[in-house]
């Protein structure tokens, strides 16, 4: 909780943790690397950011669909880090660490992808055909 007394979802704090690391890892990229890996993977971790918080502000179907493309962009944020790690960019301790976060991450996102479906499934189960 910050001083506003405002609480910020785990999932963000998370993706905060992970940016930072992979901020300080991206800046030990050979040059050739940082400029092209190290943004891709730099950019689908704010994607992802982006794309939660407008989850929040969402219910409903709109709230799934836009939940979906965070997994999706999650899953390409894993295949960079794949590329980084296996073209050395990134060593072992670092890849384990950013993918530990990304689990992490894939877990609350999945974790809340089925609260807003079942949520959903209960609304329109009550309703009359």
């Amino acid at each position: 909780m910050n001083d506003s007394g405002f609480s910020e979802p785990v999932i963000f704090l998370r993706l905060a943790d992970c940016y930072r690391c992979l901020h300080t890892r991206i800046l030990s990229f050979p040059k050739a690397s940082r400029y092209s890996l190290g943004m891709r993977l730099e950019q689908s971790l704010l994607e992802i950011v982006e794309v939660g918080y407008l989850a929040q502000s969402k219910r409903g179907t709109s709230r799934v669909m836009i939940l979906n493309k965070m997994d999706v962009t999650l899953r390409i944020f894993f295949f960079h880090l794949r590329l980084a790690h296996d073209t050395r960019c990134l060593n072992d301790a670092g890849y384990a660490e950013l993918s530990g976060y990304g689990v992490e991450i894939g877990k609350m996102i999945g974790g809340w992808l089925k609260k807003t479906t079942e949520s959903e499934e209960t609304k329109t189960a009550g309703r009359p055909r």
